[in-house]
């Protein structure tokens, strides 16, 4: 009998130093995978349309619409975590000059060029010092002198473009060719002339604006193919965004970026997990 629980006991500890070994093993692996892994270099966001929760009517709930009280809310959480609001020009720096970013690089984006980026979004970054950059479709600017209304569908014109410049960057989002075109994006589907004098009509346009950044582009509807990545740096572009997630590395395809979205639909706690934070 005490040969026998000898050989149980010694058969335990060889178990306990092989699963002891093991474990040893697996976290000298993570932390050298960790090690090596690319760093997130910028959190990049996507909104569109921001309008108070209360006059957001017939717009309630909508996929491109994030509420401004969030939206304040989702400011305030990332001034209080120390994160630094970057333009494109430094993100393009970073990828093409190696010039460094700040170590909580957040890039803030809006597609379109609704006119409540001004109304609404631009106070609430001004008041913070925060800087953002607005995607316009330089062929649908609204009219001038319109006032901003909640209940309709509304472009920023070219002085509210002017006049918001010092803080948003305004880069390109096509000039006319932000449709849909056979079930698939109007860029996509359109033949490599048609393409090209778009792009460059939109970047021809953004010339006139103060602080805009014409070498930085978002795909409509975040849809691109390799011949719509080869029209957009033929055109001068260095930097794209495309609309799904992912994180921002050194490594990263400098023409095909991922965003994180952020709408009605996206809480709190997944903002916050977007940095890897709790919320």
């Amino acid at each position: 009998m005490k040969k026998r629980n000898a050989k149980v006991w010694r058969t335990l500890c060889l178990l306990f130093v092989t699963l002891f070994m093991l474990l040893l093993v697996s976290r000298c692996h993570d932390a050298k995978a960790a090690a090596t892994a690319p760093k997130p270099a910028v959190t990049v966001l996507m909104y569109h349309h921001i309008l108070p929760q209360a006059q957001a009517g017939r717009f309630a709930g909508n996929s491109i619409v994030t509420y401004a009280e969030e939206f304040e809310k989702q400011l305030d959480f990332l001034a209080d975590n120390g994160y630094v609001t970057v333009t494109p020009a430094q993100v393009e720096a970073f990828f093409y000059d190696e010039k460094p970013l700040p170590k909580k690089a957040v890039l803030l984006t809006f597609d379109d060029g609704y006119l409540s980026n001004a109304a609404v979004a631009y106070p609430l970054l001004k008041k913070r010092g925060m800087k953002a950059t607005v995607f316009l479709v330089t062929g649908h600017l609204g009219d001038a002198g319109q006032t901003f209304s909640p209940s309709l569908v509304q472009m920023a014109d070219e002085d509210t473009i002017k006049n918001t410049s010092d803080v948003f960057t305004y880069a390109c989002h096509t000039n006319d060719l932000h449709t849909i075109c056979g079930g698939t994006s109007a860029l996509c589907a359109a033949d490599e002339d048609t393409r090209a004098a778009d792009l460059a009509q939109c970047r021809a346009a953004l010339a006139s604006i103060p602080n805009a950044c014409e070498t930085a582009f978002a795909y409509p509807y975040g849809a691109y193919n390799d011949k719509v990545k080869a029209s957009v740096k033929q055109a001068g572009i260095r930097l794209a965004f495309r609309a799904s997630e992912g994180v921002v590395t050194a490594d990263s395809d400098p023409l095909a970026l991922p965003r994180y979205p952020v709408d009605t639909s996206v809480g709190f706690s997944r903002f916050c997990h977007y940095f890897g934070e709790n919320g």
